[in-house]
């Protein structure tokens, strides 16, 4: 999935190393007298997490890169053997490929601080909402840096190893990036990006440089007039064309409530909204690359649709800020369902939805927020926390309320449907291949499609996501084995960051086009004290969206090992089963166990074990599972099958997942042809937090006159060493 409108994904961008006019000597400036003045030769480089300025262009979208221009010029405060402070003017010279100005020579103690653009004689900068664009091309008036540097005993302008001084400049603005592609084939006339927010702030009529030289050489607000949006026009230059257009927008760093991007032709409008709120941070490139689709150009003077909205692709994508209008269809009726009583069948609702829109304003009983806490949804009507929809054991409908009994409902991915667990009712069931909406083949709702719009929103329906595929690992003391994580992101560029980038103990390798992150114990460890480190892999277009990996390599002597264990007894307390197509629980010492389709006779007989496999069946399966994900970095599992009669064994199959439904499971090891006695599966690379699902297949050979249980079970052992 990938989303249009959010914190958009920081691009690390090519460092362009700048010559400092390599080579050349310091000149007397001839029209002065006294010769205290010389010419002196910069460098400059400023990063956007690691590039260059000041005209940015991209070939591939990931990385960008950028020259200074003829004329660029930098403010530059110096002061010499800690004296007075002065100020020269540093101008790019495209011939020599480096900034020239003129400063007091001679040897001493030198500090520098660099600003860009140079400001006027007010010293001052525009930084106002209507700028200008050259058609697709970067307009860096706005680009607002700083730099500095400083030397002992030396030339003006040389480092203390007899280099030039290149300024490390850092940039004070974050950069929008825009790429749109589209069938329609006008000029763009102008572009706004625009935000809400009590703070929220792109622009503001003036920036100054500080001249508190104290407080450092930096650009700040003035008391003019802040905007919250930026207009764009391509007086410049010829305007690009919706075909194929970028658009570069210089923002201060604020945070926002709502972003919108408008783009005008003579004939159409463009508008992109994110309901959701982000920030700009000051260094950062927020980048988008998109085609947009024709139906979301709207003719001018033509019907433009009422409201913007999105059907919900995936309920995990909704955030509690969304407000959500939740359909019903049966039939070739469509209603919506209301908060004010929330039942299977409610009665005439005015119709939400008008050619795949929401309508206009929907009415304050039709709007609804969904709280997701990792896949738990809690459903409120807009604006009241203290109610929420819930369901009660024995009722076939779904109620609005404030009773905290079962007012949880769980996405389950792999049968895709929300089921209240407590009391066993369902707001529908996944039928379509599109995710587009829930169908409910259960009486609880009355075999309704359901469908969730979502007010605004990104166009193309996503949000950021980041998943990896592991999340532990645990290292004997003389194990220095590589680990591989791989990293998934969703958003534009793909980009992400891990810190820490280095450990003492181990080599932490990035590949950012393959998506891993590779570790590798530098050595055994030959101490008594355990390597440890937490890795956090951060989304770059989105700074909450976070993945910890946690990293162990034991020391001598190892841990004490941890081990779970599962045996059975009428004195565990468990539900009496008498069949073979059952789940039940099995807890022991605090964790449970699922147990599917396994048959402990009521314990009516004291079994001290169970049995799975009906007879006549030939392919049936019965399954243990782990109800929660097992702390420890489990190694080894080992089941006792005590006997096997009446069939045979074909395959058990063991799997490890991140999540319960194990719809993204792992397998580790197929064993074929089991016999009786210990089966032991061996983990080769344990992991913390896991689930483990151990899956029997069973075949009956005795026909329906035949005799039930195939594989007799009295013990799984699950151990961390």
């Amino acid at each position: 999935m990938k989303k249009l409108m959010r914190t958009f994904a920081l691009m690390a961008v090519a460092a362009l190393g700048l010559s400092a006019c390599t080579g050349e000597k310091l000149v007397p400036d001839n029209g002065n007298a006294d010769g205290k003045f010389v010419t002196v030769h910069f460098g400059a480089e400023a990063a956007i997490e690691g590039a260059t300025k000041a005209t940015l262009t991209t070939e591939d979208e990931k990385k960008f890169k950028s020259a200074w221009e003829n004329g660029d010029a930098l403010s530059v405060k110096y002061s010499f053997d800690y004296g007075a402070t002065k100020e020269t003017t540093a101008t790019w010279s495209a011939d020599k490929s480096c900034f020239e100005a003129q400063m007091e020579g001679g040897k001493g103690n030198r500090i520098y601080d660099a600003l860009y653009p140079a400001p006027n004689a007010e010293k001052k900068v525009d930084f106002g909402s209507a700028r200008t664009q050259n058609g697709s091309a970067y307009n860096s008036k706005y680009d607002l840096m700083k730099g500095s540097a400083a030397a002992e005993g030396v030339d003006a302008g040389m480092t203390e190893d007899g280099k030039k001084i290149v300024f490390e400049m850092t940039r004070q603005t974050a950069i929008a990036y825009f790429h749109l592609t589209s069938t329609l084939n006008e000029e763009v006339v102008s572009a706004k990006l625009s935000v809400e927010g009590a703070t929220a702030y792109l622009s503001t009529s003036e920036v100054k440089a500080n001249e508190d030289y104290a407080k450092g050489y930096a650009f700040t607000k003035t008391e003019g007039v802040a905007s919250k949006e930026i207009n764009l026009t391509f007086d410049a230059g010829p305007s690009p064309k919706t075909s194929d257009f970028k658009l570069w927008f210089n923002v201060l760093p604020t945070d926002y409530d709502k972003m919108t991007l408008t783009v005008e032709t003579a004939n159409h409008t463009l508008t992109i909204s994110r309901n959701a709120t982000g920030k700009y941070e000051a260094g950062k490139l927020y980048k988008v690359v998109k085609t947009i689709s024709a139906d979301k150009w709207v003719e001018k003077g033509g019907e433009t649709p009422a409201q913007t909205s999105w059907i919900a692709t995936d309920l995990a994508d909704i955030t509690a800020t969304d407000e959500v209008v939740i359909t019903m269809a049966k039939g070739e009726s469509v209603y919506a369902m209301t908060s004010d009583n929330g039942e299977k069948n409610p009665s005439a609702v005015a119709v939400a939805v008008k050619n795949g829109e929401l309508t206009a304003a929907p009415a304050d009983n039709l709007v609804w927020n969904i709280a997701n806490d990792k896949g738990n949804l809690t459903i409120y009507p807009n604006g009241q926390t203290d109610k929420w929809l819930f369901a009660v054991s024995g009722d076939t409908k779904v109620k609005v309320g404030n009773s905290t009994t079962n007012k949880i409902f769980t996405l389950d991915a792999t049968k895709k449907y929300l089921k209240n667990t407590g009391a066993n009712r369902y707001l529908g069931v996944y039928n379509n291949a599109d995710w587009r909406c829930y169908t409910s083949t259960s009486t609880n709702i009355g075999g309704q499609t359901l469908c969730f719009y979502v007010k605004g929103g990104p166009i193309d329906n996503t949000r950021p996501t980041l998943s990896v595929d592991q999340n532990s690992k645990v290292w004997a003391a003389d194990a220095t084995d590589a680990f591989v994580v791989k990293v998934t992101v969703n958003s534009e560029g793909g980009d992400w960051t891990v810190t820490p980038k280095t450990l003492s103990w181990a080599t932490v390798a990035v590949d950012k086009a393959a998506g891993t992150i590779t570790v590798t114990p530098n050595r055994a460890n030959e101490t008594k004290t355990a390597n440890e480190a937490t890795l956090t892999v951060t989304h770059a277009s989105d700074a909450s969206l976070t993945k910890e990996i946690s990293l162990k390599q034991n020391g001598v002597g190892g841990e004490t090992a941890k081990t779970y264990t599962l045996t059975f007894a009428n004195s565990y307390g468990d539900t009496g089963t008498n069949n073979y197509t059952t789940s039940w629980e099995a807890t022991r010492d605090g964790f449970t166990w699922k147990m599917v389709n396994w048959n402990n006779n009521n314990y009516n007989n004291n079994w001290s074990y169970v049995k799975a496999g009906p007879k006549g069946n030939t392919n049936a399966h019965a399954k243990i599972e782990t109800a929660d994900a097992m702390p420890e970095a489990i190694s080894k599992i080992s089941i006792t099958i005590d006997k096997i009669d009446n069939g045979s064994i074909p395959s058990i199959v063991l799997k490890s997942s991140t999540t319960e439904d194990f719809t993204s499971g792992t397998t580790i090891e197929t064993k074929s042809s089991v016999t009786n006695g210990e089966v032991v599966f061996t983990i080769p690379s344990p992991q913390n937090n896991l689930y483990y699902q151990i899956d029997f297949t069973l075949k009956n050979t005795t026909g329906k006159n035949g005799k039930n249980g195939v594989a007799t079970v009295s013990k799984v052992v699950y151990t961390n060493n």
